[in-house]
């Protein structure tokens, strides 16, 4: 009778989110990467995982959005939303660090937030401390989170 072999996967991360935008004259302007950086660091250290050091974190973050200054928006249309990640992986058995680790980082364009802070702004004059908005075609189905963590319990 063979071997048998047991692997169970693990994945560990962190994320940091910033954003670029276009200025009016021409150039793009990203503000506080290093905080971004320094927080990440802290974040990873907490985790018991290796991360990058500030400038690698600034270089990457900003090679990223040169690589994508075409999807930059217009000074005063929206910018490109950065997510910086870093994440460990691979087959660990129990509470251990990840074997391995990759840094990455992707980006969006977004328009700008203000209508949402309008619907942040009447929840809050009712009470309310967030919001979650709903799908647009069926209006039922949970399909974002304002700016926190949500978790939704099922009862029966």
């Amino acid at each position: 009778m063979g071997e048998r072999h047991m692997s169970v996967g693990t994945i560990e991360g962190l994320f940091e989110g910033l954003k670029a935008y276009h200025k009016q004259d021409g150039n793009i302007l990203l503000f506080r990467t290093e905080e971004n950086a320094l927080r990440m660091r802290m974040g990873a250290e907490r985790m018991c995982m290796p991360s990058p050091t500030i400038e690698q974190f600034v270089d990457a973050v900003t090679a990223t959005v040169l690589a994508n200054k075409r999807w930059v928006p217009p000074p005063c249309k929206g910018s490109l939303y950065i997510r910086p990640l870093l994440m460990g992986s691979g087959a660990v058995l129990g509470l251990a660090p990840a074997p391995e680790y990759t840094f990455l980082i992707y980006v969006s364009p977004v328009g700008n937030y203000f209508k949402v802070l309008k619907a942040q702004t009447a929840a809050k004059a009712k009470g309310f401390t967030d919001v979650l908005y709903l799908d647009c075609v069926h209006k039922k189905y949970l399909e974002e989170v304002s700016s926190c963590n949500v978790f939704v319990v099922k009862v029966n």
